[in-house]
C-alpha cells in the first residue's frame, strides 16, 4: 500500500511538471521573435521580447525595467503590476525561465508609453494577431493551422507535424471520453496516461524523458515520428476499448488504458524484432553553440618558432 502511494505521488509530481511545461509558441514581428504561452484562457506574451523591438536584444531587460517604473510612478498607473504575470517561457537552451508577461490588453497599454514610431505598427500587428487567435478558439481547424505554422517556424519536419497534430486530436477525443465517464482529477489523467505510455514504450514517462535529456519540457514535443505514430495508435486503441466496452469509472478505465498501450507496445516489439530502434534519445532541444577553440598564446608562439626553424633548415 505504501508503495502504491509513493508511485501515485511520483505520477502526480510528473503531472504537475507537465502542466507547467506548456508549449512556448514563437511569433515573428519583422525580424523579432515574440514568445507567448497560453494562460488563464488567453495568450500572454513575453514583455522582454516585446521590448527588443524598441531597444534591441542587449538592452531589452533594462528598457522594460525603466519603462515599468515610469508607467507606475510617473504616469500613476499602479494597476500595471497587477496585470503582469511571471510566466515561464522556454529559452534557446531548452530550459524554462520566469519572465514578465502580459495579455494583449496589457501590452496595448504599455505601448502607449513608448515614444517610438514602431509602437503603432507593432500594436496593429498584435491586434491582428489577437483577432486571429480569438477566431481560432471558436474554429478548431484554424487553431490547428496556426499550430502547424508555429511548428514550421520551429523547423519541425512535415511528417512530424502531421503526426503531432493527429495526436492532439486523438488525445482530445480520448480525454473527453474519460471525462464523460467520471475521470475528473488531474492525477487520474496522469496515471492513465502513464499506463498507456509505459505499455507502449516499455519504460515510464520519467525514464523516457531522462533518456531524451529532458527536465520540465513536454515529452511529446520531443518524440520522433515513429514514437508519435505508436502513441497515437495506443491512445486511439484505448479510446475504442473504453467506448466499445462502455467502461465507467477510474478503476475499470485503467484496464482500457493498459490494453490500449499494449496495442502500441506489440507494434513496437515487432519493429524492434526486425532490428529497428524505436525508443529514441533524440530530442528537439536547441544545441548549445560551440565556442571556437582558442590556442593559447604560448602554444601559438611555439608553433611559429617551429615553423621558422623548419624554414631555416630548408
Amino acid at each position: 500500500m505504501q508503495e502504491q502511494h509513493l508511485v501515485r505521488a511520483q505520477i502526480e509530481e510528473e503531472y504537475m511538471a507537465n502542466e507547467e511545461a506548456q508549449l512556448t509558441i514563437i511569433e515573428q514581428f519583422e525580424n523579432n521573435s515574440i514568445r507567448k504561452v497560453w494562460h488563464e484562457g488567453e495568450w500572454w506574451y513575453s514583455l522582454v521580447d516585446v521590448m527588443t523591438i524598441f531597444a534591441g536584444t542587449n538592452r531589452a531587460r533594462k528598457y522594460w525595467s525603466d519603462l515599468k517604473k515610469k508607467i507606475v510612478e510617473e504616469e500613476e498607473y499602479s494597476e500595471l503590476s497587477e496585470k503582469i504575470g511571471q510566466l515561464k517561457f522556454e529559452a534557446s537552451d531548452g530550459k524554462r525561465y520566469k519572465s514578465d508577461a502580459g495579455s494583449f490588453t496589457t501590452i496595448a497599454r504599455v505601448l502607449q508609453s513608448i515614444p517610438s514610431p514602431k509602437a503603432e505598427g507593432f500594436k496593429q500587428w498584435l491586434s491582428s494577431l489577437a483577432t486571429e487567435e480569438a477566431q481560432a478558439i471558436d474554429d478548431p481547424e484554424l487553431a490547428k493551422e496556426r499550430l502547424r505554422k508555429a511548428y514550421e517556424r520551429m523547423n519541425r519536419p512535415a511528417g512530424w507535424i502531421k503526426l503531432r497534430l493527429d495526436g492532439i486530436d486523438i488525445r482530445k477525443k480520448l480525454t473527453n471520453e474519460w471525462q464523460i465517464r467520471g475521470i475528473v482529477a488531474g492525477w487520474e489523467y496522469a496515471i492513465l496516461t502513464n499506463h498507456i505510455s509505459e505499455e507502449t514504450f516499455g519504460i515510464t514517462t520519467k525514464d523516457h524523458k531522462d533518456l531524451k535529456g529532458l527536465k520540465r519540457q513536454d515529452l511529446r514535443e520531443h518524440y520522433t515520428e515513429i514514437e508519435h505514430a505508436l502513441i497515437n495508435l495506443s491512445e486511439a486503441a484505448a479510446h475504442e476499448f473504453t467506448v466499445q466496452r462502455d467502461t465507467q469509472g477510474f478503476g475499470r478505465i485503467q484496464q482500457d488504458a493498459i490494453d490500449g498501450g499494449r496495442v502500441g507496445g506489440r507494434a513496437r516489439a515487432d519493429l524492434e524484432s526486425q532490428g529497428l530502434k524505436v525508443v529514441s534519445e533524440q530530442n528537439y532541444l536547441e544545441k548549445p553553440k560551440q565556442k571556437p577553440r582558442r590556442i593559447e598564446r604560448q602554444k601559438q608562439l611555439s608553433l611559429f618558432l617551429a615553423l621558422d626553424t623548419e624554414l631555416e633548415e630548408k
